[in-house]
């Protein structure tokens, strides 16, 4: 569950505002009662200060299950390098962002770009921090995206990362149109460094547009303080596991390095 959407909530601070006053007293008592209850706290749409405290109050693991690392794109939904460091510090994971607003160039992002980002992400992190969070609003029209960035609490309208011109969903890039393409990321990562191409990602639990199932994840066990800090600590349920149908519009896979280890790929939206 995210704490924010891009704005002030009464729980902590959105990545848009201009102050970032951190978590809230309310938000403080939110994240103890989703850790009891076993909720992920999603930090993806938080302002820097609110996710880092974010991290070191949640006695479970935390998330940004999509977004990218500041340092490839300045997107204001991309993350600095110390607020990602504090969440896998914590054993949280980082999901990657194919949303092409949070990519260099866009939907112009070439897959070698992609993948290099993720390369980097995977050596300075460690893959096992890592997923995909596709941030595909797969078969949805723009109307979808209007209703999401129009609160009623102010009569103008948010274009988010978008603008007046350009206010719909933007254009997926060529190599990743749908929840079918996530094979060609993992074609990508091959050449790649040894940290990246060590993850290998098993075909999307659904198979096709009208597919919705997908795992999981919810923050079991406490955190300790020298442990290791396993993306996978994420996931309560076995093996076996699954969640229910999720609507049309999220997709889900996984990510499964060679080493045994799991991670999620989340697909959520923008």
């Amino acid at each position: 569950m995210q704490l924010t959407y891009n704005n002030q909530s009464l729980l902590a601070t959105g990545c848009y505002e201009d102050y970032d006053a951190g978590l809230t007293r309310m938000g403080r008592q939110v994240i103890e009662e989703m850790n009891r209850v076993g909720l992920v706290v999603d930090m993806s749409h938080s302002g820097d200060r609110s996710t880092i405290e974010a991290a070191e109050r949640s006695e479970r693991p935390i998330a940004i299950t999509h977004a990218n690392p500041q340092d490839g794109h300045p997107a204001l939904r991309n993350k600095r390098s110390e607020v990602i460091q504090a969440v896998v510090d914590n054993g949280g994971m980082f999901g990657i962002s194919l949303y092409p607003h949070h990519l260099k160039d866009k939907s112009a992002c070439t897959l070698e770009s992609f993948c290099e980002m993720i390369a980097r992400t995977a050596e300075r992190y460690g893959p096992e921090h890592l997923g995909l969070g596709s941030d595909l609003c797969q078969d949805q029209p723009d109307s979808v995206v209007s209703w999401m960035r129009s609160g009623r609490w102010t009569k103008a309208t948010d274009y988010g990362e978008g603008s007046a011109s350009a206010s719909g969903f933007p254009e997926m890039p060529d190599w990743f149109r749908d929840n079918r393409d996530f094979g060609t990321i993992e074609d990508g990562l091959r050449p790649t460094s040894p940290a990246a191409s060590a993850l290998a990602i098993s075909p999307a639990l659904g198979s096709g547009p009208s597919s919705s199932t997908t795992r999981s994840c919810s923050t079991t066990g406490s955190r300790r303080a020298k442990r290791p800090s396993p993306a996978y600590a994420l996931l309560s349920r076995p093996r076996k596991a699954r969640s229910p149908r999720l609507p049309g519009s999220w997709r889900g896979a996984r990510l499964r390095s060679r080493t045994g280890a799991r991670n999620i790929l989340f697909s959520s939206k923008n």
